[in-house]
């Protein structure tokens, strides 16, 4: 029984895309109330420009439509810059979200991923979020035709095999990262940020 208990434990967390979350214990009593405001900033990874794109699209769409931070504009990083610099480059910025692939193959059937993000306070420079997530998925998916399509159509054929993969990871990351509290006025500004980056 005990053999098999941990059998079953060993494939549960084996299979689970989530290996790494943190949220500072101080989130709901401060930060989710003036933490608002992000750039999101892409490092960069080995592959074909329009894999690059891809990602850089994916995740930006993402955390406007699905999460309730105003995302001022997302960029590609050139090199590594410490926080406080990105926070001055940022001034109308309240963080800042880092987001790296440690580790992509897409050598076989599945590609397997491992992409870490991070969400600073620029105030304090202060680790707010943090998630690591690494799993296998597959290059296609029948849910996820017609984003798939959406997504060949403007960026060509080359990223067909990644946009499934990419969104499935995309998607269990950034649902751990914890909403802020917005008002009617910030709400307001959001649609419009939101509208920009369609």
């Amino acid at each position: 029984m005990i053999f098999l208990a941990r059998m079953l434990l060993f494939l549960v967390f084996s299979s689970c895309t989530i290996k790494h979350s943190f949220v500072t214990p101080t989130y709901e009593e401060l930060e989710k109330n003036k933490l608002k405001k992000i750039v999101h900033y892409l490092k960069p990874f080995k592959s074909e420009k329009s894999i690059k794109n891809l990602y850089y699209q994916i995740s930006r769409a993402y955390i406007s439509h699905h999460k309730e931070y105003l995302l001022i504009t997302a960029k590609r990083a050139t090199k590594l810059e410490n926080i406080k610099k990105l926070c001055k480059l940022n001034k109308k910025a309240d963080g800042i979200l880092i987001s790296q692939f440690e580790k992509i193959d897409d050598s076989k059937n599945s590609i397997e991923m491992r992409l870490k993000s991070s969400l600073y306070n620029c105030p304090n420079q202060k680790l707010i979020w943090q998630t690591i997530a690494e799993n296998s998925y597959a290059k296609k998916e029948d849910d996820l035709k017609v984003l798939t399509s959406s997504y060949v159509g403007k960026l060509g054929t080359k990223v067909e095999n990644h946009v499934a993969p990419f969104y499935q990871i995309t998607r269990k990351l950034f649902d751990t990262l914890p909403n802020p509290k917005l008002t009617e006025d910030e709400e307001e500004e959001k649609l419009e940020l939101d509208s920009q980056s369609t």
